[in-house]
């Protein structure tokens, strides 16, 4: 899309313009337009920087570019202006699990989900801390916390599969992952976990059939 969609209309700008660029570099980097997200955040937070909505965009636009120390510097500073805004920390505590910082990922995301309990995604992210950490049965407790919130959420049921493979339950592990790909059927991640499982089975053909669907995904995607 052209990046004219997002053209700020003149009458529109002005002292109070800093709250729509958040929301604006939110939509161009769903828009896949990160260098414009990157710039109206920015633009947002030179007018207030204290507005911590741009400072979560903008770790936003960081992560996208793989800049991680720029991304939890900004998530750090949305946490910082704003202890109560669930979406900075539910970012901080998703990054922090990717740099192995289990213990600040899990204080993180238990006070997103303090914040926001009835947040399936948020629930998800925690269980998938805990996992990290090797407590699968507190993993397993949020995943099913978050199916009693959104039973049709096929991440969690991903999530959960791979947590039932990893623990060698086996018959559990293709019942969920099927349960994610009945919900989801051109789910790219699902298709490779059950291929994965049904090769720990020793059922080739059916390992073969579940990667050319997922090989199939992803030459379709590009």
């Amino acid at each position: 899309r052209s990046a004219t969609l997002y053209t700020v209309p003149p009458a529109t700008r002005g002292p109070t313009m800093f709250r729509c660029r958040p929301h604006l570099a939110g939509v161009q980097l769903l828009g896949d337009e990160p260098d414009f997200a990157l710039q109206n955040a920015r633009r947002a937070l030179n007018l207030n920087p204290q507005y911590f909505p741009a400072s979560n965009i903008l770790g936003l636009c960081y992560l996208d570019a793989q800049r991680l120390d720029d991304a939890e510097r900004y998530f750090r500073q949305a946490v910082l202006a704003s202890p109560t805004f669930a979406k900075a920390r539910h970012n901080l505590g998703n990054l922090l699990r990717e740099q192995k910082n289990l213990d600040e990922s899990e204080l993180h995301l238990r006070e997103a989900v303090r914040l926001q309990p009835e947040s399936a995604e948020t629930i998800n992210s925690l269980a998938l801390t805990l996992a990290a950490a090797k407590r699968d049965r507190d993993a397993e407790t949020c995943y099913r916390r978050a199916l009693e919130l959104q039973p049709n959420y096929p991440k969690a049921w991903l999530n959960l599969g791979n947590l039932f493979s990893e623990r060698d339950d086996l018959p559990a592990a293709e019942a969920t992952l099927r349960r994610a790909l009945t919900i989801k059927p051109d789910y790219f991640e699902a298709w490779m976990s059950l291929g994965l499982l049904e090769s720990r089975r020793r059922k080739t053909d059916d390992s073969i059939a579940c990667f050319r669907q997922a090989l199939r995904l992803k030459t379709d995607s590009e």
